[in-house]
């Protein structure tokens, strides 16, 4: 619809109800469900280092995982697709990833301000997540674990401008470190809470959410907006329906800009390329002419694993093809 479109382009962020049939969201609960029972998945493809459980790229399958086919359904699928090339805007889209999030009540706490885009490797402002609930989300006084979001913070490019821009490889300069997040009371007036259990919409017009959700809804959001959510340890309403009192499940999918070319600061970027098929200059990521610019990893490496599998075999500013992160949208030939 049009008013999400001009939601998604005002505010960075939007809702798209009644979006997705139940039926597929149910299938996907149960899929997600059985997959994350397995030990050796949760052992050897699940993250449990933040506050939640995460498993990146679930659409992948080799001889050792099966993936999760119906979350592949889902984000290979024209429905999602074609809606991502609409609100980013271009005519081709590719598929960046997949990440599912189980946040377990009453251990799991918030999710701290963050910005996507700075975990992932590209150099674009063309990066769009839809965040799917599989179940229903009740509404932030009962305790829903839905995402927050700044208003209009994809458009502040100053924010992470001029905030510290990474650090130089053996250097302990903490000026260069990124510290963006340290200036979010001064700048939007948001409370210095992130370490508390809750995150409260305390700045109404700044800070904006969009529960309650219900199964087949979803948010969108650009991965320049500043988000969060809260953690999964209140006790609300039991008669909300769901995410209260009981493990919240959630899967988000990536897509980015076909055209988006890899940074040469990303460590390992080209390393698998064969030095006869590298050019030369800037695009030659092993050359005796890389500046020292070059090293500065400019990023967050917190996900550098959803995309270590795929950056060793492609060139930095360069158009590229790879089957692990595929155009997905115009839809390939079959």
């Amino acid at each position: 619809p049009l008013q999400t479109q001009l939601d998604y382009t005002r505010q960075g962020h939007a809702s798209i109800r009644n979006f997705i049939p139940p039926s597929q969201i149910q299938q996907i609960y149960h899929d997600l469900k059985t997959y994350h029972s397995s030990y050796h998945n949760r052992s050897s493809k699940g993250e449990d280092s933040k506050p939640f459980m995460q498993y990146f790229n679930t659409w992948r399958h080799d001889d050792i995982d099966a993936g999760i086919p119906s979350i592949k359904q889902l984000a290979t699928s024209p429905l999602l697709c074609h809606a991502a090339s609409t609100l980013l805007g271009i005519p081709s889209v590719r598929l960046y990833q997949d990440s599912i999030f189980i946040k377990r009540h009453p251990r799991d706490g918030i999710t701290p301000w963050h910005i996507d885009a700075r975990m992932i490797p590209l150099d674009t402002s063309r990066i769009i997540t839809f965040w799917i609930p599989l179940h229903s989300i009740p509404s932030l006084e009962d305790g829903g674990t839905g995402l927050l979001f700044i208003n209009k913070s994809h458009s502040d490019m100053a924010l992470p401008y001029w905030n510290g821009r990474g650090n130089v490889n053996g250097d302990d300069d903490d000026s260069m470190h990124y510290n963006a997040y340290s200036h979010l009371t001064t700048r939007y007036g948001i409370d210095n809470n992130v370490g508390d259990d809750r995150i409260v919409d305390n700045n109404p017009g700044v800070i904006d959410h969009h529960m309650p959700l219900n199964a087949g809804d979803c948010t969108v959001h650009s991965g320049w907006t500043m988000h969060c959510a809260n953690g999964n340890t209140q006790n609300g309403s039991s008669g909300s329906g769901g995410g209260v009192s009981t493990t919240r499940y959630a899967v988000a999918i990536t897509y980015v800009d076909s055209r988006a070319e890899v940074r040469e600061d990303v460590p390992g970027v080209g390393k698998n390329v064969p030095v006869a098929k590298r050019g030369g200059g800037n695009n030659n990521n092993g050359s005796s002419t890389r500046s020292r610019t070059a090293t500065k990893f400019m990023g967050d490496d917190e996900d550098s694993v959803s995309y270590a599998a795929w950056i060793g075999d492609v060139l930095p500013r360069a158009q590229f093809q790879h089957k692990l992160v595929p155009d997905v949208w115009p839809p390939p030939p079959s």
